[in-house]
């Protein structure tokens, strides 16, 4: 399976020599963003935050979802990595009432994206962070509407990365307590009564 694995730390990562190791370790790899890797893994995203789990200090955050079978949109990530998109993800078509997207960039928030784009944001979904540079989002708009929203938001120039995760499995450390159960809470109702927990 392909994860996206993403942090947020309170040191630089090379002062986390297990997890630069972990990551190191699972093969193939795409360096994505900042902050932000692709890594292909058979174990499940809770047995990888658990392992993680241990390397971390309390003000460390981390999210870990599976996207092998996500839509994925990006802007200006490059060509190397864009192939690497293609051929580690299979994307299926999600039959759910709304759409759960992460929207994951490179850089800090302006003060443009914080005033100008709160209409743009609320009329596109409910947008929660998860990350500094990480958003969860229920919605109706497609990725790709959504990149070209953050695009337009962001600043065409930074590297911006939007999936689907609607109904993907994933695993965290220490995000908001009402960002992170949103998300299980509503990938649980769309999965119904058949659906495999992890």
């Amino acid at each position: 399976m392909l994860y996206l694995v993403s942090y947020e730390l309170e040191r630089p990562l090379n002062d986390y020599p297990e997890l630069l190791g972990f990551i190191d370790q699972q093969k193939p790899q795409a360096h994505v963003l900042e902050n932000t890797w692709l890594l292909e893994s058979s174990d499940l995203p809770y047995n990888m935050q658990r392992e993680i789990e241990t390397w971390l200090g309390p003000r460390d955050r981390i999210y870990i979802g599976d996207v092998s079978k996500s839509i994925i949109a990006w802007s200006n990530i490059e060509g190397e990595v864009s192939d690497f998109i293609g051929r580690f993800t299979q994307a299926v078509e999600q039959d759910v009432s709304h759409q759960l997207l992460l929207v994951a960039f490179d850089g800090p928030l302006d003060e443009r994206w914080n005033t100008s784009s709160e209409s743009h944001k609320s009329a596109l979904g409910v947008w929660q962070p998860l990350l500094t540079n990480l958003y969860q989002i229920e919605t109706d708009a497609s990725p790709e509407k959504m990149l070209s929203h953050a695009r337009e938001a962001l600043g065409g120039e930074r590297r911006i990365l939007v999936v689907d995760i609607s109904l993907a499995p994933a695993a965290w450390l220490h995000l908001p307590e009402d960002s992170a159960y949103a998300a299980v809470a509503y990938t649980r109702q769309e999965q119904g009564p058949d659906r495999q927990e992890f």
